[in-house]
């Protein structure tokens, strides 16, 4: 895919056991990708590596550190991101198929510029690059926590330390 991203959304469809991942791009095609259970507990490592890349410890850090400062970046970057936005249905066309295509592989890259490269290979053998900003990392990540829990994929998938108790908004000491 060499259009710029628009929107990704992503939803739990139960009759499949399956997410579906729909991808809308600036030039308004929707592209639209089944991932399974197996598929996202695989990549998993990728996305949470891609995180950790970014997270502001050195290298030299505990990994409680680590940790903690992963879940404070990723809870920051899902408070700034607009995740209220329904799917947005304004699109001229569809790539040639209607059918979702099966993701059955892929892999995940952290971009040096922050951000990360995820290529997702299909069963129908066409492989799908998409280039995430770090916000877009985020979300997605959040994305696929939300739904393998809903889904009770029994997954666990977290960003960083679980255990680390994030403020919610300004608190007063006396």
């Amino acid at each position: 895919m060499t259009d710029a991203i628009h929107q990704i959304t992503m939803s739990y469809k139960p009759q499949q056991d399956r997410m579906l991942l729909v991808v809308s791009t600036r030039q308004k095609v929707e592209h639209r990708y089944w991932l399974t259970r197996r598929f996202v507990a695989a990549m998993w490592p990728g996305f949470v590596n891609a995180v950790e890349s970014r997270a502001e410890p050195t290298a030299t850090a505990s990994p409680h550190a680590k940790g903690a400062a992963m879940a404070v970046q990723h809870h920051e970057a899902i408070q700034a991101a607009d995740m209220s936005q329904p799917h947005d249905e304004d699109k001229e066309n569809r790539p040639a198929t209607n059918a979702p295509l099966l993701v059955v592989g892929g892999s995940c890259t952290p971009l040096k510029g922050g951000g990360m490269r995820l290529v997702l290979d299909t069963v129908e053998k066409a492989q799908v690059t998409l280039n995430l900003t770090e916000e877009l990392v985020h979300a997605f990540c959040h994305q696929l926590e939300t739904l393998t829990a809903r889904a009770e994929w029994g997954l666990g998938l977290t960003i960083g330390d679980p255990t680390v108790i994030l403020p919610e908004g300004e608190r007063q000491v006396h």
